[in-house]
């Protein structure tokens, strides 16, 4: 096909990304995303995992050559995961800019408008006092506004 797929490592052609760039694996990282990222849902991962540990490094800047990559969808996928775990500012004004485009990040399963999201908004799941975990499947993809709920003494009971 003349564009790239979702999830596919050939793809990786597509969006200028090497297989391989300093001291991040992007084959193993797209997998490993696209195996606990949903499409246009949060990820189901942990912070032990392969995808949020390549993804904070990479976001971090810690690459070999001093966090430069090539594989800028791979950058901007990475910033998607760790913003999902922690409050996140891209210290590059460009990368900045590049998430704030409208654009899918092929073949990594994100779209960069999941950037803005996840750094403004917290899952509603996450806000519930009431731990049935029956509701938690109907407040998968549903957000709120960031804000320190936990000073103000209210919370949700589903």
């Amino acid at each position: 096909p003349g564009s790239p797929q979702f999830c596919d490592p050939a793809s990786l052609a597509f969006v200028n990304c090497p297989l391989r760039e300093n001291d991040v694996d992007w084959v193993e990282f797209l997998w490993s995303v696209c195996e606990s990222c949903p499409l246009g849902r949060p990820c189901d991962l942990g912070v032990d995992s392969l995808a949020f540990q390549v993804a904070s490094k990479v976001a971090s800047g810690w690459g070999a050559t001093g966090g430069h990559y090539q594989c800028i969808a791979g950058v901007l996928a990475s910033m998607i995961v760790v913003s999902q775990f922690y409050l996140l500012t891209p210290d590059s004004a460009q990368i900045q800019e590049m998430l704030t485009w409208n654009r899918s990040l092929r073949p990594f399963p994100f779209h960069t408008s999941q950037f803005s999201l996840y750094t403004n908004m917290v899952p509603l799941r996450l806000m519930m006092c009431d731990a049935d975990p029956t509701v938690y499947s109907e407040m998968e993809n549903r957000f709120v506004p960031k804000a320190h709920l936990e000073n103000t003494g209210v919370c949700g009971i589903a």
